[in-house]
């Protein structure tokens, strides 16, 4: 069953909070009734002391008359009973003739004390005894107060305490509520951030709706570091899909009759041949297999060594256009054929070599393709002896290249070539933030670009 936090916090609260206040002004009430009662047994005791020293005065000149007209005008209160006797328990005065066949007079003589006060029930009535022997006259006053004579005094304070305790009582209530509703409230608000979430509706808390930097507020935080980054995520993907859409038009846009072309690739080197023209056979006979391998299917995996044969023909091809002025070097591990690998990772880098790094070529410009293998993972370097970089354009292009760059037209070519940030983006996606590509200068002149990403062995589909 559910029950929501602040329910929870109303009656843990209720519990610490209300229940001590209700419990205290019940002591407190106790406390009043003893201390009202003992201020009643006191003013009886000393009154009936009084009347006890001027009735001794009225037994010393054995007048006995009068102690009535004392009584009366004693103050005690009418519904008080009074009982006058002597040593011996000799009736002298009573102001109800049943108190003479009472047991009270054998009970105050029995005591031991000159004054006292007791409660005692008798003909069906609580009354509280308070008595006094005078030493001389050694008569014994006796005066019985009904005990409702004190409730009913004590009966203004139990009002008072019952509207204290009900004012307490609301007072503490209210306290608990709004306590417990501005202390849940960053939890309700996350609870009702996270519902959206499951609806697809990445909202991050507001700063402003934070109580205090607690626990509440650390998990907020790390709820908003979730939203930010599923956000960029999901840009992320949406991103690549739209590149991915983009590809595959080109792609359609590439491949009409595509068998045509290549056939007429074929035919030309065919023709190459038989004129013996072996260099326009070996720049068709590259061309063919570069728009086969461009064809083949989209997006999924190649063999490192497909992708390696790919850029040896994009290099033939160059190689044969600038016609000696630009030589080129292998030095490949076997055993990083069969690996695994992307699409098109090599020959944007060969490519940023012709159209950058020979921009202004005055000497004999060179490219020293390597590839090497360790503790799992595989190094490919791109060397040339081109103009390379300063330490700022180093610095910036490398910082780029530290994270995922989804840029249009990342090398300056559109759709006709993926360029440095655009590999690294696709490098990373697939294998991971740990791998990409990074850029290091070359004494006295020339940039090596490196690309790293995990040794798997190809499986086909």
């Amino acid at each position: 069953m559910y029950i929501s936090i602040k329910y929870k916090y109303i009656a843990i609260y209720s519990m610490l909070t209300i229940l001590p206040i209700i419990m205290f002004h019940i002591w407190v009430y106790q406390m009043w009734s003893e201390k009202l009662h003992d201020t009643i047994v006191d003013s009886n005791s000393k009154l009936v002391s009084q009347l006890s020293n001027s009735i001794a005065l009225i037994a010393a000149v054995k007048n006995r008359d009068i102690v009535s007209d004392l009584i009366d005008n004693s103050g005690l209160d009418k519904q008080s009973k009074i009982l006058v006797m002597d040593h011996s328990g000799e009736l002298i005065y009573t102001s109800n003739k049943i108190l003479a066949h009472s047991d009270i007079k054998s009970t105050v003589l029995s005591k031991s004390g000159r004054d006292g006060h007791f409660v005692t029930r008798d003909y069906e009535e609580e009354m509280l005894v308070t008595y006094y022997s005078h030493p001389v006259s050694r008569w014994h006053m006796v005066v019985l107060t009904p005990t409702a004579v004190i409730y009913e005094q004590l009966s203004s304070v139990q009002r008072l305490m019952i509207v204290l305790i009900l004012f307490s009582f609301v007072l503490s209530i209210a306290s608990v509520v709004l306590i417990s509703f501005h202390l849940t409230r960053p939890i309700r608000t996350l609870r009702k951030k996270l519902e959206g979430l499951e609806h697809g509706r990445m909202d991050p808390l507001d700063e402003q709706e934070v109580v205090a930097k607690d626990e509440i507020w650390k998990i907020g935080s790390s709820f908003n570091a979730i939203v930010n980054n599923l956000r960029d995520q999901m840009n992320l993907h949406y991103q690549l899909k739209m590149k991915s859409d983009q590809a595959r038009l080109f792609a359609l846009q590439s491949q009409i009759n595509p068998h045509f072309l290549h056939n007429t690739l074929e035919t030309i080197n065919s023709i190459a041949l038989i004129e013996n023209v072996p260099i326009i056979a070996e720049l068709s006979r590259a061309l063919s297999k570069m728009f086969r391998y461009n064809t083949m299917q989209a997006g999924g995996f190649v063999t490192f060594k497909e992708e390696l044969e790919q850029a040896e023909n994009y290099l033939n091809v160059q190689l044969i256009r600038f016609d000696g002025i630009i030589t080129s070097q292998m030095d490949i591990d076997k055993k990083i054929l069969e690996k695994q690998s992307i699409k098109f990772i090599l020959q944007p880098l060969i490519e940023n070599c012709f159209i950058h790094g020979f921009k202004d070529l005055d000497e004999q410009g060179r490219i020293i393709i390597r590839g090497c293998m360790e503790d799992d993972k595989i190094t490919i370097s791109i060397e040339d002896n081109g103009v390379g970089m300063d330490n700022d354009q180093l610095a910036r292009i490398n910082e780029k290249l530290d994270c995922v760059v989804i840029e249009e037209e990342a090398s300056g070519q559109g759709p006709k070539g993926v360029g440095l940030l655009n590999v690294n983006s696709r490098v990373k996606i697939t294998f991971g933030n740990t791998y990409g590509l990074s850029c290091h200068a070359l004494l006295p002149r020339g940039l090596s670009v490196k690309i790293t990403f995990p040794a798997v062995m190809h499986k086909e589909g």
